[in-house]
């Protein structure tokens, strides 16, 4: 895992795993893996009202796959709320003082991304004036970021509801 801003890491499911429920941390996971592990469930239930989003006091969890399709990442319409709602987590987790990491299977898309907006929309840290230029300053402070086709075109056309 990698610290992107003062406490906030961007890292792997392996990591979430490790974090997962210890006081000092929060958790948001950003990967069906994980999300699925939470429910013990061996596919997503898309009757559960945890389908996409599960928020606990300690973590939350989206039911995401690292898809090529952006439509993927705005399932029902509710995409952006979806992303609202994990920045305003880690907004809050780093407000009491915790550690929070940012999880996705192997930390190269899905989690990247969601701190790098963080840091582009909440932070200031780097330019938000579109997805491409707040995406060239962030592989400067996360190197590994490779965003798929899905997630960075996602963010691309929902950059300014943020």
């Amino acid at each position: 895992m990698l610290e992107v801003a003062t406490s906030l890491y961007v890292g792997t499911s392996l990591e979430a795993r490790q974090v997962f429920q210890k006081e000092e941390w929060r958790l948001a996971n950003v990967a069906k893996t994980i999300h699925l592990e939470i429910h013990h469930w061996s596919k997503p239930d898309n009757k559960s009202p945890y389908y996409i989003l599960h928020e606990e006091e300690q973590w939350v969890s989206v039911n995401w796959v690292d898809a090529p399709r952006p439509e993927l990442f705005n399932y029902q319409n509710k995409g952006v709320s979806v992303v609202k709602k994990v920045l305003v987590f880690i907004q809050k987790g780093l407000q009491e003082d915790k550690k929070v990491l940012v999880s996705c299977d192997q930390g190269l898309s899905r989690s990247p991304s969601v701190a790098m907006l963080y840091l582009a929309k909440v932070l200031h840290m780097i330019p938000d004036g579109s997805f491409a230029e707040a995406a060239r300053e962030f592989v400067k402070i996360y190197p590994r970021y490779q965003p798929a086709s899905g997630i960075g075109m996602f963010l691309a056309e929902h950059w300014f509801e943020f």
